[in-house]
């Protein structure tokens, strides 16, 4: 009767702090909880671990075992950045970046445009390595109207290494290419 219920109570945890019970529930190699007795060679003592551990199955039996590191930390902030100069997020953490660019493009008698923005990061001072984009484009070959505008709203986003460069490199608009601008932008340091 005890032993059921100490198995449907431990029964719903992956691992249990051996010294809650007097004999070393663990869960097996395959399947549900099993009861072991204590000592076990691989346990310090009869019933517990060292403090700050618990107990665990491996294919080879139970030991002990330090919890998972723990949970990450986030830290957000919205910075000011612009098109086409290089930042460094941050120097010590990795930093998950998220960038919301849109790009309005017009096609009018006279053609169209288009333009393509880039979100570059690497360990150069001015990095190189695209690991997002977005485009736009507009054209038009029958035109009952004089302009045409095709607006797009994308999300660059990456995770940054600690002490690595990012650029948001976006052509001059005029011409044949389109406008663009960063609509909302956060950064997400990782601790």
């Amino acid at each position: 009767m005890v032993a059921s219920l100490l198995f449907a109570v431990f029964s719903q945890f992956p691992s249990v702090d051996c010294s809650f019970v007097s004999g070393t529930v663990y869960p097996g190699p395959v399947g549900p909880f099993q009861f072991v007795s204590c000592p076990s060679p691989s346990v310090a003592g009869p019933g517990t671990c060292p403090a700050g551990q618990f107990v665990t199955a491996t294919g080879a039996g139970v030991t002990c075992d330090t919890p998972p590191a723990a949970p990450l930390t986030a830290t957000p902030s919205t910075p000011s950045r612009s098109f086409n100069s290089n930042f460094t997020p941050s120097a010590t953490k990795a930093v998950f970046v998220s960038y919301s660019v849109t790009i309005a493009c017009t096609a009018s008698l006279s053609g169209g445009q288009s333009a393509t923005v880039e979100l570059r990061s690497d360990t150069n001072a001015t990095p190189t390595t695209v690991r997002a984009a977005v485009a736009n484009a507009n054209s038009v070959s029958l035109a009952i109207a004089l302009t045409a505008v095709n607006t797009q709203t994308s999300v660059l986003s990456y995770v940054v290494p600690a002490g690595h460069s990012v650029r948001l490199a976006a052509p001059s608009a005029g011409g044949t290419v389109c406008t663009t601008s960063i609509a909302a932008q956060t950064e997400v340091a990782l601790d």
